[in-house]
């Protein structure tokens, strides 16, 4: 709900899809957070469902931007093995080319992509950046965001974007 009311601050968003899959949390950000009356606003589709169905199910070409504000792909047990947790599909080779798939020939793709800070998350960084070039984005960039209420104090998404045309360079990601 907070990126959505971010990404409805710029009067040029015209409409959009959120897709969230657990209602309940929606209705707490309602009732709790300030910015809880972002689904208001009549350019919003709110869409409780699969993220990964609803992406695998969307028209071609249709999205300008597509956004992933996911929950972690993964933790780690006691034992130190990883555990991949239900969001992990939204960091597959399959989901990133239907996000690609949807996009506007000029879109951009931007998801959360951990820390820096943490070993085992730099790895997912590289690999998820991989990834996304493998598929076919023509770009993909690590940007960082100091949160102080994190556990290392910044996390990190990387910025994809589907055609050279489309790549945004720090003075244009400065004034959007």
């Amino acid at each position: 709900g907070y990126v959505l009311s971010e990404v409805l601050k710029h009067p040029s968003v015209e409409s959009v899809d959120h897709v969230d899959l657990d209602g309940e949390v929606i209705e707490t950000c309602r009732t709790h957070f300030p910015w809880g009356k972002a689904w208001e606003d009549p350019r919003v589709n709110l869409h409780i469902a699969d993220g990964s169905k609803f992406v695998a199910d969307a028209a071609d070409g249709y999205y300008d931007v597509v956004i992933q504000d996911s929950s972690d792909p993964y933790t780690w047990a006691e034992d130190g093995s990883k555990l991949e947790l239900p969001s992990n599909i939204l960091y597959s080779e399959e989901h990133f080319k239907h996000v690609l798939r949807v996009l506007s020939p000029g879109g951009a793709f931007n998801f959360q992509a951990e820390t820096f800070n943490i070993p085992s998350d730099l790895a997912g960084i590289s690999e998820w950046r991989k990834q996304a070039l493998d598929v076919g984005f023509n770009t993909s960039q690590y940007g960082s965001l100091m949160i102080s209420s994190y556990p290392t104090g910044q996390i990190g998404f990387l910025l994809c974007t589907k055609s050279r045309n489309g790549a945004f360079t720090p003075p244009t990601i400065c004034q959007v």
